[in-house]
C-alpha cells in the first residue's frame, strides 16, 4: 500500500505564476528533462514536494519548528525536518529568519557567542552600591529539598549573603530595549527603565538582536516577550525619623542573640 500526501490543489495552479518555479514548470509542460518532475500536477524535486511562494511556506516552517513534536530545534535541525518532505529555493534564509524571530527561542535559549573581552565594572564607592549574584550547586539536598545556594556579594566590602533555593533558575530574556550607543567593540548602552536599577552598559555576549516574530497575527502563537513591568517596585519615601526596620532573634551554637536593622532619617527603607 502506498500512502499519498494530502496537499492543497492550489499548489498545482500556482507553479506557472511563481517566480521560483515558473521556468522549470514550463520546461516540464513541454516534456523537457529536468531535475524536477510532475506527478498528478504537482512538482517534485526527487521526493520533495515543491512549495510555491504563496503556498504557506511559513506554515511549513512553523510545523517543523514550533509544533509539539518538533521541539523548537535550531536552524539546521529544522531544515533537516523540512527537507525530508518539501523544497523551495533559499529555504535556509527563510528558516533562519523565522527562528531569529521565534519568541520562545529568544526568551529561553542561552547564547553561546564569544564577542571579545568584558569591560571592567564601575568601582563602587560605598557598601551595597553594587553587587554580584550567582548560584552555587548542586549540593546535597536538605530536609526541605534545597540543593542550591543563591550567593549575593557586595563588591565594595566583599560581604556575602547566602540564601537557600530549591533549584537553579532558568535565564529569561527581557526586552526589547533601545540601543543608545555602542561602547567599545563589544558592549552597548541600553535605554533601560529607571525602576530596573541596573547598569545600562551590557556586554554583547548577553544581548540578542530583536527580530519580530513572523507569526504575530497567529492566534495560536500566544507566547510574548516577558515584560519588565514585573520588576517595577513601588516608589519608596525616605524615612522621616530614625527607627527599627527589622527585629529578629538569631540562634547560633554560642547561644541566641537579638538582631536589629536600624534605619536612619532620610534613608530609604530598602537600603
Amino acid at each position: 500500500m502506498q500512502i499519498q500526501p494530502i496537499v492543497p490543489s492550489e499548489y498545482a495552479k500556482g507553479y506557472d505564476k511563481d517566480t521560483d518555479f515558473n521556468s522549470a514548470y514550463a520546461k516540464l509542460q513541454q516534456g523537457k528533462t529536468s531535475e524536477f518532475q510532475l506527478k498528478d500536477g504537482l512538482m517534485y524535486k526527487g521526493t520533495q514536494l515543491c512549495i510555491p511562494e504563496d503556498g504557506d511556506r511559513l506554515q511549513w516552517i512553523r510545523e517543523a519548528h514550533t509544533s509539539k513534536v518538533a521541539g523548537h530545534f535550531g536552524v539546521e535541525k529544522t531544515l533537516l525536518n523540512l527537507r525530508r518532505y518539501v523544497y523551495w529555493p533559499k529555504m535556509h534564509l527563510d528558516v533562519s529568519r523565522y527562528i531569529r524571530g521565534c519568541v520562545l527561542c529568544n526568551v529561553s535559549k542561552p547564547s553561546n557567542r564569544k564577542l571579545g573581552l568584558y569591560l571592567p565594572l564601575p568601582v563602587p564607592t560605598r557598601p551595597w552600591e553594587s553587587i554580584s549574584m550567582d548560584f552555587l550547586g548542586g549540593l546535597p539536598k536538605t530536609k526541605s529539598g534545597t540543593d542550591y545556594l543563591f550567593v549575593v556579594v557586595d563588591r565594595f566590602s566583599k560581604m556575602e549573603r547566602l540564601t537557600g533555593e530549591g533549584k537553579k533558575l532558568k535565564p529569561i530574556r527581557y526586552g526589547p530595549f533601545k540601543i543608545i550607543k555602542q561602547i567599545g567593540d563589544n558592549a552597548f548602552q541600553l535605554e533601560l527603565p529607571p525602576y530596573m536599577h541596573m547598569y545600562s552598559v551590557i556586554n554583547a555576549e548577553n544581548l540578542k538582536l530583536f527580530e519580530p516574530s513572523l507569526l504575530d497575527d497567529d492566534p495560536e502563537e500566544d507566547t510574548r516577550l516577558p515584560s519588565v513591568d514585573d520588576l517595577r517596585i513601588e516608589r519608596e519615601e525616605p524615612l522621616q525619623e530614625d527607627c527599627i526596620l527589622e527585629q529578629k532573634v538569631c540562634e547560633t551554637r554560642h547561644g541566641k542573640y537579638e538582631y536589629f536593622r536600624i534605619g536612619s532619617k532620610g534613608q530609604l527603607p530598602s537600603k
